[in-house]
């Protein structure tokens, strides 16, 4: 069982679903309501993507996640049982305005590098 089950995640770390299948339903609330929306993994030359989501928030039964889709902030409730959870340290940061794009584990910058 992963640490993300057990609900020990590190105070730096995020935790991430990834849908077991191909394809999630989506909800506004938990508990299901009238017409979810069905999120879809991607391929990229032939390559599946697997279909992830940051957790925003868990209830019994749910997980508040962020949508990989249109419009942006998009977010939605899936079912617990719909994904696996797993957790990382990892992020990164876009700092429009000075053109600079880094990667960080935890606090610790692991690569930096500027943008036109």
């Amino acid at each position: 069982m992963s640490s993300a089950a057990r609900n020990v995640i590190p105070e730096d770390a995020s935790t991430i679903a990834t849908a077991r299948k191909r394809s999630v339903l989506v909800y506004a609330r938990p508990g299901g309501d009238k017409g979810p929306k069905r999120v879809r993994a991607r391929s990229v030359e032939g390559q599946r993507i697997p279909l992830t989501f940051l957790v925003r928030r868990r209830v019994k039964g749910w997980v508040k996640v962020d949508l990989p889709t249109r419009p942006n902030k998009s977010r939605g409730w899936v079912r617990r049982g719909d994904v696996d959870l797993s957790f990382t340290r990892l992020s990164l940061e876009i700092r429009t305005k000075q053109h600079r794009v880094r990667l960080l584990d935890g606090s610790r910058v692991v690569s930096s590098a500027r943008r036109a």
